[in-house]
């Protein structure tokens, strides 16, 4: 199914980052969602609709008036502030999977299910809606996103866990935080 996506952000003057920052995933995920012949399933068209502000059959009507859908677009702000780097992100879901059910199962999530995921703990963490000088408050919300993630894709996959795991999370989910604060703040801290 053809989608809207590129027509879309041309024609709000978004480049794929600032797409992607809408969407709380990676430039990637953009240059295939656009892709004419990628299938975009429900989560994404809904987060597409959310980014743009548009209705969700927009993003799939192949005779839409572009003109019309831009001129009546309350388009201003991102739909969604992404606080944490959606690559560390899923990085660090990939870290955390492979250590609690092995490289085999961290190697079977495939790209929309990682953006999925990440997008998904980027919404949580904005959820709560902590004030903007609270870092304690986001890092927080990021790792218990993190365990709920981890628990999400193991569940979703069926893996027993051992009785290590509860041990790896709170030794890894810390450090994976750290990691994914540490990488979001490249580019955003003023330069001296």
């Amino acid at each position: 199914m053809a989608n809207n996506i590129r027509r879309l952000r041309l024609a709000f003057l978004l480049t794929p980052r600032d797409l992607a920052a809408r969407l709380g995933t990676d430039e990637t995920d953009i240059f295939r969602i656009e892709s004419p012949t990628y299938h975009l399933d429900d989560q994404w068209i809904a987060a597409a609709a959310r980014a743009f502000c548009v209705d969700e059959h927009v993003i799939t009507d192949e005779e839409i008036d572009l003109d019309a859908i831009v001129s009546a677009s309350f388009l201003t702000e991102p739909a969604m502030t992404v606080v944490f780097c959606p690559v560390a992100v899923r990085y660090g879901l990939l870290t955390l999977t492979a250590k609690i059910a092995g490289m085999r199962v961290a190697r079977s999530l495939d790209d929309d299910e990682l953006a999925r995921a990440a997008q998904q703990m980027a919404a949580f963490v904005e959820s709560e809606n902590p004030a903007a000088n609270d870092n304690d408050a986001r890092i927080n919300r990021l790792k218990l996103a993190l365990q709920i993630a981890v628990l999400a894709i193991l569940q979703a996959r069926g893996v027993r866990v051992e009785s290590h795991f509860q041990q790896v999370l709170d030794e890894g989910v810390p450090a994976v935080a750290q990691l994914i604060e540490g990488f979001s703040r490249i580019g955003r801290e003023p330069a001296f």
